[in-house]
């Protein structure tokens, strides 16, 4: 009853080997981790630096007639300033005038 095409012949179970986690792939990818969170932390950190303001001055100031026929656009840009909180615009205002009408 050991015929090749019987149901009765029956194999003995094959031994499997495990394969061993090499520890050296385990350093990379924990060291490939650790470097993609420094870098993470690093680009959040210059996001959310403070921002210092540095005024412009401009010492070649153009005069306007006051009877120009062009049209003249005014932007009045107001700041909410608070301690311990960064500096916001909270008020933005664009008067334009025309002197034709």
């Amino acid at each position: 009853m050991t015929e090749i095409g019987s149901r009765k012949t029956r194999r003995a179970p094959q031994k499997t080997r495990r394969k061993r986690k090499s520890p050296l792939g385990a350093f990379l990818l924990m060291g490939m981790f650790f470097v993609m969170l420094f870098v993470g932390f690093k680009i959040a950190d210059s996001m959310f630096a403070p921002v210092t303001a540095n005024p412009i001055v401009d010492e070649d100031e153009e005069t306007i007639e006051p009877n120009s026929k062009d049209p003249i656009n005014i932007l009045v840009i107001g700041t909410d300033e608070r301690d311990n909180e960064p500096t916001r615009s909270d008020t933005l205002i664009l008067a334009s005038l025309y002197p034709e009408t």
